[in-house]
Order: C-alpha cells, then structure tokens, then sequence
C-alpha cells in the first residue's frame, strides 16, 4: 500500500507489532520511497484509529484477518460503527477477509449489514502470477453510490447476508460460527 502514497494521498499505517515496522524500513524500499506521505502509528489499530479526528479518513483498509486467529475487537459492532464516524461522507472500509480456515467474508457482512452499510465482495482467485495468491475483499460504505465505478464493474458483487453468522460485538463473538468446515464427501 506505501506504493501508492503521493502528494495527494497521504498514508496512515496502524500495526501493534513493532518489529514489523523495523522489518518494513531495514527490509523493504516502500515506507522509504513513500517519505513524508507515509506515517507508522505503533499501537492497538483500534485504539489508535479511535484517537484519529472523525471524518479523516477517504478509505480505510483493514488487513489483519488471514491467520488463524481473528482479533474479534477489530470486527465487533461497536468497532464497525467507530470506522465509519472515522471516514469521510463518501469514506469507505475495505476488508482484506481471505482466510483458509474461515469465513471472515461472512463475518465482515454480517457485521456491515448490521450497521446499515451497503457492501462489495470481490474473490480474485487470479494466482497466475509468480509469488501472487487468490484475495477475497470486502468494501462498505454508507451508500452504494459510493462504490463509484466498482459497482459497473463485474467482478464485485454485491455483499450477502450470511445464513448462520451473527454480528459480533465487544460482548460476543462466536468464533466456531465461522470455521471452516470441511466438505462432506
């Protein structure tokens, strides 16, 4: 994502992880080349995204799901409804949800749908080139218009409501409602 930081469009990272930044700095060239228009916020992402003046953000990415272990304070009602004070009239939350073991797409839409959010998916199954994996997405916003030109495009769909997944919340979160099964044979 640094990759896409100009003058016009200044990129906030939020990661609890220390070391990853050092890794991104010493390791990589994007943070580097992204210069001023790049910031690293060390901390909780939802604790430091809350300290963020609301109405600042135009798009707000969300990239902590694929491992086997789902920050449910990330994905909760409560969370849900703080990003979208955080984002602009027209802002949007893009979900990066591919996850093996379990339905963090369902999860995301039940969620937003929760909230009366309109929502997008996208599956990129595309792994033709080297090194490059299938990506599953979700986008929501306020309103569908806001998808723009996403929504004449054919591969975004519009988001479902999950059949047996309920919103989650600080006070509850059901992480066996959204485990992978295996197919039956």
């Amino acid at each position: 994502m640094a990759a896409w930081g100009r003058p016009n469009r200044k990129m906030t990272f939020f990661d609890i992880d220390p070391q990853l930044e050092d890794i991104a700095r010493h390791s990589f060239s994007y943070l580097k080349r992204c210069g001023e228009f790049c910031d690293v916020v060390i901390g909780d992402g939802r604790l430091s995204i809350e300290k963020v003046p609301d109405g600042e953000f135009d798009v707000l990415m969300l990239d902590a799901f694929n491992s086997d272990s789902i920050p449910a304070h990330l994905v909760s009602r409560e969370a849900v409804s703080m990003y979208v004070r955080k984002l602009k009239p027209n802002g949007m939350i893009l979900f990066h949800v591919s996850n093996r073991y379990m339905d963090v797409k369902g999860l995301v839409s039940a969620v937003a749908l929760d909230a009366g959010l309109a929502g997008i998916v996208r599956y990129d199954e595309d792994e033709g080139a080297p090194g490059k994996t299938s990506s599953d997405y979700v986008v929501t916003a306020r309103q569908k218009e806001h998808f723009g030109h996403l929504n004449e495009n054919p591969n975004w769909l519009e988001m479902e409501k999950p059949e047996k997944i309920q919103p989650w919340t600080d006070d509850y979160s059901n992480m066996m409602a959204i485990v992978r099964r295996p197919a039956k044979e």
